[in-house]
């Protein structure tokens, strides 16, 4: 990573979380923070730090899927030494705007620097990581939508919408099966649409997206083959959501709120979605999306929603950035002893 790129990206973060701070005083203004933070003051803190342990628990999970993806193309890592690797990434996706695209290929270049894999396949196993992650997310928010709408104490005009989308969430993964099944013709349609930009900007190389999206695929047939690998994965990924959504439901307990945990199950999804916001993590959204959802099909207080959702992201998002911080000092500095070659 070039001098220039790291100060490019320091200066996009810090004017991130700039816009983040005042998005949150906003936030804050809106529902009232003298309600909020009274409210904050009666939380329970036992309930927050079994929320920081899910989170971490959650990661390490992640991290136990990666570990065996990258076991699948014959590159053999420690799980303590991949969780690392793992927080750090996960520490740049949380502090840059818009930082989901940059999670992969940090993970997979903390990996080539220290030639423990080629930055190739290391980019295409994390690819693969999110891909079954994805199907959790759509399980959890389809089932809770389509749990929420059924129970008929939501407004009778969003129960007809909650039940559309549940369906759909259920249905997505299903049809990425069949384009799993179907993975030529993927390609192929990739790549012509990639061939079509190509000719209207510089910045897409529609033969190196055919050799990702090829490789992507392959890497996938080898876990098809390999059917007790492949549900392995699949439950590390449904463990790893279930310890991602608690937090949530261990911040309402914390504040003396019950809430179901099937609708916990679709608003933590859901919120994710607001984190396209231009903010780090996308803070300030998320948390607006939580409030409008929790009061909306809860009944509780806007003072209260806020609190939930600024305890939740206390424990599912600072907190990840406190030690996956850590986490990347300590790959920085292993890094810096180490030659860089990436392929």
């Amino acid at each position: 990573m070039t001098t220039v790129a790291d100060r490019e990206t320091l200066l996009k973060s810090g004017a991130g979380f700039a816009l983040a701070g005042l998005v949150i005083y906003l936030f804050g203004r809106v529902l009232g923070w003298a309600a909020v933070t009274e409210t904050l003051g009666e939380a329970d803190p036992r309930w927050i730090a079994a929320g920081a342990a899910s989170t971490l628990l959650c990661l390490g999970t992640w991290t136990g899927s990666w570990q065996r993806v990258l076991a699948g193309v014959g590159v053999r890592i420690p799980w303590s030494s991949l969780v690392v690797d793992y927080y750090a990434a996960t520490f740049v996706n949380y502090v840059t705007p818009l930082g989901r695209t940059s999670g992969a290929p940090v993970s997979a270049y903390v990996l080539s620097t220290d030639h423990r894999a080629p930055y190739r396949e290391a980019l295409a196993t994390v690819a693969t990581v999110s891909t079954f992650n994805v199907a959790p997310m759509l399980t959890f928010a389809g089932v809770g939508a389509l749990a929420v709408a059924r129970r008929g104490d939501v407004p009778g005009e969003v129960t007809p919408f909650l039940a559309a989308i549940g369906g759909l969430c259920v249905a997505l993964p299903l049809l990425a099966l069949v384009l799993w099944h179907q993975s030529e013709r993927v390609v192929g349609t990739v790549t012509r649409a990639a061939t079509w930009l190509s000719a209207r900007t510089s910045h897409v190389d529609p033969t190196g997206i055919e050799r990702r999206v090829t490789e992507f695929f392959l890497l996938l047939d080898r876990f098809g083959n390999a059917r007790w690998r492949l549900v392995e994965l699949f439950v590390l990924s449904y463990v790893g959501w279930t310890l991602f959504a608690a937090p949530m439901w261990f911040a309402a307990k914390a504040l003396g709120v019950h809430l179901d945990p099937l609708l916990v199950a679709f608003v933590v999804p859901t919120s994710t979605l607001a984190s396209v916001v231009p903010t780090p993590g996308g803070v300030g959204g998320v948390e607006a999306a939580i409030v409008g959802l929790l009061t909306g099909l809860t009944g509780v207080s806007a003072a209260t929603a806020g609190a939930i959702a600024l305890l939740y992201r206390l424990s599912g998002y600072w907190f990840v950035i406190a030690v996956g911080g850590l986490a990347a000092l300590r790959v920085g500095a292993r890094s810096s002893h180490e030659p860089h070659d990436v392929h």
